[in-house]
């Protein structure tokens, strides 16, 4: 369901001078936006280096470097101080990347009423589709506009944890609100859903056994028998796609094997 929140409406109080600052920072931002991404990443390394030059967040640093040293005790002075570099140069690229919005245009007033859940991992996969309910019209260019840079420690690249459930609450809370509002779509989106979920046990099994939820992948297989005939009919799936939810929905063991084999022939880990 969508939030029901407004953003404040404008007042005349602030043009008032206790908000000059916040409406320079903001048009720096958006000078800075203007520019090539090759130069916010110059841009945002040399607002770290100048972050370290001037001790600003020293306490801090000394946290991090403390929590990786009881983390790592295995790891030498040298490779602490790597790690903390990568952290230190990261702080810059955060605040470059603030206002950025990843791979789409939108018209500001489309998300009046729909907003990034606080606290929740995958906020995209919980927001994307009601913002493209709202508009009028979707536009895509095919064109390569906008480069996505892959870096270890980001949520795609993460260990599996209680906070990747995001994922599949995620999965279902589009599902149902899709389904909900366009049942006619019920066939196509129930091969979404079990396209997603199957992502999402794949991330089960690349991480530790134990994580391993049999509960929820019975559910999913379950739900994957029930709509067999939607995949197998479903255009918009190849054969390969195919083959691997039969495979996940009647042999799980098998599949499961194959899966550990093809990521030992990928070098997943």
């Amino acid at each position: 369901m969508i939030e029901n929140k407004q953003l404040p409406p404008f007042q005349p109080a602030f043009l008032k001078p206790r908000y000059w600052g916040l409406w320079l920072g903001i048009g720096i931002f958006k000078l800075i936006l203007a520019l090539p991404y090759p130069m916010l990443v110059l841009l945002g390394k040399g607002l770290s280096k100048l972050f370290a030059k001037l001790g600003f967040g020293k306490r801090r640093i000394r946290i991090a470097k403390r929590n990786l040293e009881l983390c790592f005790p295995n790891y030498t002075h040298e490779q602490i101080e790597q790690i903390l570099a990568k952290n230190i140069e990261s702080v810059g690229m955060a605040i470059i990347e603030t206002p950025c919005a990843c791979g789409k245009l939108y018209k500001r007033e489309l998300w009046n009423n729909v907003q990034f859940p606080e606290g929740r991992l995958f906020e995209d996969q919980l927001t994307t589709y009601k913002v493209i309910d709202l508009a009028e019209k979707v536009v895509f260019n095919p064109s390569p506009k906008y480069f996505y840079l892959k870096r270890e420690g980001s949520i795609g690249h993460s260990k599996f944890n209680e906070k990747t459930y995001d994922l599949y609450k995620a999965i279902n809370e589009e599902y149902d609100f899709i389904v909900g509002k366009y049942p006619e779509l019920k066939a196509n989106m129930s091969v979404a859903k079990i396209t997603w979920e199957i992502v999402f046990i794949n991330m089960m099994i690349q991480a530790d056994k134990h994580w391993l939820d049999k509960q929820l992948i019975r559910e999913s297989r379950r739900f994957a028998k029930d709509n067999i005939l939607s995949v197998l009919k479903c255009p918009y799936i190849n054969l390969t796609r195919k083959v691997q939810i039969s495979l996940f929905t009647y042999v799980f063991d098998t599949y499961q094997k194959l899966y550990d084999m093809y990521k030992k022939m990928k070098g997943i880990t």
